[in-house]
């Protein structure tokens, strides 16, 4: 940049001052020069070592990088490098297939539908997936992959929409829609890596660690459109014969089914292959393990149930599959949620459950307590801060919990209003009336009456009478367990006014309010179950599917999926082999 501009000066303006001026000027030009210089070297990603200015950078662009599982000098290059290619490729596939290969691990993205009230992935047909599936290319001792639906892109354009806040789908129930009315695709998506690895920490080896699926949701929430809801999880599939057998499909004595993961499973002996699918009707996950006979050592026993289970999911249609060669069984567990516990088992009257959850640390407002008391299916929930309630009518407290131990108590009972009840709209001196309620409360009764032109109220004495008997009646009683009541009055109550419609001696005629115990009595023979989730992280390690009755007909074990949120989840695909391996 030339440093001389006086020459550039008319002469007319040729003066000490405007010299002054332009040097100033010609100054400042040299030090702009020197700034973009400056700006363009600190921009150039490849020559900085700042590890705070390179995650700058990338947040000046809209893009916060998630270093949780890697936070070395290189990937924090690589992620600003990849910012803009994030940004041009916002919620399409190919943003998804790049954080699969960020980690790197393989991985699927399904578009999910909604079939028999529950979500499912769309995959494609399971024909084209198991063709190879026993060949030197894809033979059974290797992971196996559960494969998505082809154009998903074209799919995200749902017609099953969700609610304009999102609130049901983000916040409150993440796992349900806001409608159910046919099978349709959705703008839920799974996002799932394949299992096909182990991962060692500290010496333990796992099959999947939550600071991955942190990566994975953390990632997902940025590429996706604001519409859609991701699932983040791992999937894993089980291969096995009808021989029950774990490791049948090889003479080398490699103790498991697929070595590279350190997976055994086998179907029991309670499996039968002239069951169909449909027969196959949950899926049960625990933290436990057991043994399984093998090739070369059949001596132990097939397992008939897991060593510690804690969650299970009903299967439905869309779940389970024969095809010529294969019995197929797949769905989705979501993470940290405990369900199937048995609390209890009714007897035909009011239960009175008390005792410990099988885990501790839950999380509030997750518990859900379900029994039956013909007709009718009723459920107690937790209100965030330790009570327990029948759900659609938290006013009065059946129970509690203590959600640092897991320790609870309730009963299946609970007290409600009846805040206008009429007795009689006519004039009458007596009244003799069973309430519409039994089990009324103590002290909790109000008679309203008129006399002329006085309005008179009258509340139990808490003993069966009234606290009152020298103005308005004369006697009266209250059977607080039938609800029958009896009135005398000192003379005849005026008439109801026909418009009626408060509470209170104004109205005329009697009215009255008051609080009752709603008993229910749990269905003979029938279990109470509770559903919860907890806080802490959990481990999976063993899987199984059971029939109606209960009955094991599958078992696998396998090194610990750990989860530390209820928004992963984890996905099985149990493929039965109807022969034995060759």
């Amino acid at each position: 940049m030339a440093t001389n501009i006086e020459k550039r000066l008319p002469r007319n303006l040729r003066i000490q001052f405007w010299k002054d001026f332009v040097d100033v000027l010609n100054d400042e030009m040299i030090l702009l020069k020197d700034r973009i210089s400056q700006k363009k070297l600190f921009f150039d990603v490849t020559n900085l070592t700042d590890k705070t200015e390179l995650i700058r950078i990338a947040k000046s662009l809209g893009y916060t990088p998630d270093l949780s599982l890697d936070d070395s000098l290189e990937n924090i290059k690589d992620n600003v490098n990849s910012v803009t290619f994030r940004i041009k490729n916002k919620t399409t596939y190919n943003s998804y297939d790049y954080i699969f290969k960020t980690v790197p691990r393989d991985g699927e993205v399904f578009i999910l539908y909604y079939e028999d009230n529950k979500l499912q992935r769309a995959a494609i047909p399971l024909i084209e997936m198991l063709g190879s599936l026993g060949t030197s290319e894809n033979p059974y001792d290797e992971p196996f992959t559960y494969q998505a639906e082809e154009n998903y892109s074209n799919f995200l354009f749902s017609k099953l929409f969700l609610d304009t806040t999102l609130f049901l789908d983000s916040k409150s129930r993440p796992w349900s829609l806001d409608e159910s009315t046919t099978s349709s695709k959705t703008n839920h998506l799974a996002i799932e890596y394949i299992i096909d690895k182990i991962i060692t920490r500290d010496g333990v080896d796992y099959l999947m660690v939550s600071d991955y699926l942190s990566y994975l949701f953390n990632a997902s929430n940025y590429t996706r459109k604001v519409t859609e809801v991701p699932h983040v999880g791992s999937q894993l599939s089980l291969i096995m014969d009808n021989t029950g057998f774990f490791d049948s499909y090889s003479g080398e004595s490699t103790g498991y089914s697929l070595p590279s993961l350190k997976l055994r499973c086998a179907v029991t002996d309670l499996y039968t292959e002239s069951n169909p699918a449909t027969n196959i009707y949950r899926m049960v996950v625990g933290s436990g393990s057991r043994d399984l006979p093998s090739v070369n050592d059949p001596s132990p026993s097939w397992p008939t149930s897991l060593e510690n289970k804690f969650a299970e999911s009903v299967l439905v249609t869309d779940e389970t599959e024969e095809i010529t060669d294969w019995k197929i069984v797949n769905t989705m567990i979501r993470a940290n949620t405990v369900n199937g516990e048995v609390l209890g088992t009714g007897d035909g009257g009011v239960a009175s459950v008390f005792g410990t959850l099988n885990k501790d640390n839950i999380k509030p407002y997750s518990v859900k307590i379900v029994f039956q008391s013909s007709p009718q299916s009723y459920t107690i929930i937790d209100n965030g801060l330790g009570g327990l309630y029948i759900e659609g009518n938290e006013d009065y407290p059946v129970g509690a919990i203590n959600y640092t131990t897991g320790e609870y108590n309730f009963d299946t009972e609970k007290i409600e209003d009846v805040s206008l009840e009429v007795l009689s709209d006519v004039s009458i001196s007596t009244l003799n009336i069973n309430l519409q309620h039994t089990l009324i409360e103590p002290t909790s009764f109000y008679l309203y009456f008129k006399i002329g032109d006085i309005g008179y109220v009258k509340q139990d004495n808490g003993g069966g009478g009234f606290i009152d008997t020298t103005t308005g009646i004369s006697a009266g009683s209250l059977d607080y367990t039938s609800g029958a009541l009896n009135v005398v009055f000192q003379s005849s109550v005026d008439v109801r006014d026909a418009e009626a419609t408060k509470q209170g001696s104004i109205e005329g005629g009697v009215t009255c309010k008051y609080q009752f115990t709603r008993q229910y009595e749990v269905d003979s023979g029938r279990d109470i179950i509770a559903q919860y989730e907890v806080e802490d992280t959990v481990n999976i390690t063993e899987a199984g599917i059971e029939d109606v009755d209960g009955n094991l007909l599958a078992y696998a074990t396998f090194p610990p999926v750990s989860m530390n949120d209820s928004r992963f989840h984890l996905s099985l695909q149990w493929l039965i082999l109807k022969d034995s391996f060759v």
